[in-house]
């Protein structure tokens, strides 16, 4: 498809697709009414660019090297439009050609294009929900988060299905749950269990 008038081509920057993938199948919401928490926010800055994706509940972040040619910005792709997009596994191919332009966008891959709009709206300041440091106490947790996370670990930067990930616990805080990968980060918040005595 092409259309001359619907973006220039002075924008576009290499995404790995499998990465926003991973992150649109395990961690974004489908219909969350936060409507900008159904997508997944590809962020580049001078240090670096990051994927990053949250239900509230449970926030993955992935950090690459900054690339030839990146654009600073914050771009909220949506979660439909990133598995609608059907990845090659012969041979594999992991990157797509991201363009955008005043809210609009697209992801081209394998000479395939797929045009849409940017999600306008606010992702949340997803550094601050990352903790410095963690206390230790235990604290339970949802295991269908948890397990979202380590298959998001393992269809991004490789863990296998049973190990390579640590709970840093943090009480009724928010937890770190990280794998050896300093690329990755998983976030998760702890439930809260109120216990009935019965007498």
């Amino acid at each position: 498809m092409s259309d001359n008038h619907y973006l220039t081509k002075g924008k576009i920057m290499q995404v790995n697709l499998k990465t926003l993938q991973a992150l649109a199948k395990h961690i974004a919401p489908k219909a969350d009414i936060r409507y900008y928490l159904n997508a997944v926010q590809f962020e580049v800055t001078d240090t670096g660019r990051f994927y990053v994706s949250t239900d509230g509940h449970k926030l993955v972040a992935i950090r690459e090297a900054r690339q030839d040619g990146d654009t600073n910005g914050e771009y909220l792709i949506p979660r439909e439009v990133i598995l609608g997009i059907k990845l090659s596994k012969r041979p594999a191919i992991d990157t797509a050609e991201f363009n955008q332009e005043n809210g609009k966008a697209s992801l081209t891959y394998c000479g395939t294009e797929t045009r849409f709009g940017l999600v306008d709206g606010k992702f949340p300041e997803w550094r601050r929900v990352i903790p410095s440091k963690t206390s230790g106490e235990i604290a339970q947790f949802n295991p269908d988060y948890m397990t979202a996370i380590r298959d998001c670990a393992a269809a991004t930067v490789g863990i296998g299905k049973y190990s390579g990930l640590t709970m840093l616990h943090n009480g009724n805080s928010a937890a770190l749950y990280q794998c050896n990968d300093v690329n990755f980060i998983g976030v998760i918040m702890p439930l809260r269990i109120v216990f009935a005595v019965r007498l």
